[in-house]
């Protein structure tokens, strides 16, 4: 039937006992479910908007590209997450925070650089040095970490080395050296209150 363009009637279903082959594609909607599930050449739905079953994992083979973002919960690794828009609690495994000096503080751990500068070389050169903490970070004397590296060594002594570093009271910490810092020469410390 070669001349044939059209079969049914508008509005009223037409039914096709065996399978339809259609070797210049198939127009139109499409209703009921397809049964093979590789769709080779089908790449935009625009009106799609729901895919898979509740309760049921849906897989997907490739990477998920999403323009505008995912919304719900998400399980699994974000390896390559660099902003986090709210905070996984620490009894959850988390850090509490959403940068790294707020996480560090979350998590019991702060860290600082002291510069030691022209007022402190005239006031009391010194091997002793005592660096005060900002408010908020409380020590505990005989129960914090400490530890503290010489970051920048202007004395042209490359022998100054930190010999102690210790808790002096719940605000202090006091870095012992075997010889005077320059002025700009700089400490990093790391505490774990």
């Amino acid at each position: 039937m070669t001349g044939l363009t059209s079969i049914g009637s508008t509005g009223e279903n037409t039914t096709f006992n065996g399978p339809i082959v259609a070797s210049e594609g198939v127009q139109g909607d499409l209703t009921g479910t397809i049964l093979t599930t590789t769709q080779n050449s089908v790449d935009t739905m625009t009106g799609l908007t729901s895919i898979g079953s509740t309760g049921e994992n849906t897989t997907f083979n490739g990477p998920i590209v999403a323009s505008e973002g995912l919304t719900g919960n998400l399980t699994g690794n974000a390896a390559t997450a660099t902003t986090l828009s709210t905070t996984l609690p620490i009894n959850l495994g988390g850090t509490g925070s959403t940068t790294p000096i707020a996480a560090r503080n979350s998590l019991g751990i702060y860290s600082g650089i002291y510069e030691w500068r022209e007022v402190d070389d005239l006031a009391s050169p010194s091997n002793d040095i005592d660096i005060s903490l900002p408010p908020g970070v409380t020590l505990s004397v005989g129960g914090s970490v400490v530890t503290a590296t010489i970051n920048s060594n202007n004395s042209g002594n490359p022998n100054t080395i930190i010999l102690q570093v210790k808790v002096k009271d719940t605000h202090t910490i006091e870095v012992i050296l075997n010889s005077a810092l320059a002025i700009d020469d700089l400490i990093s410390y790391i505490i774990i209150p």
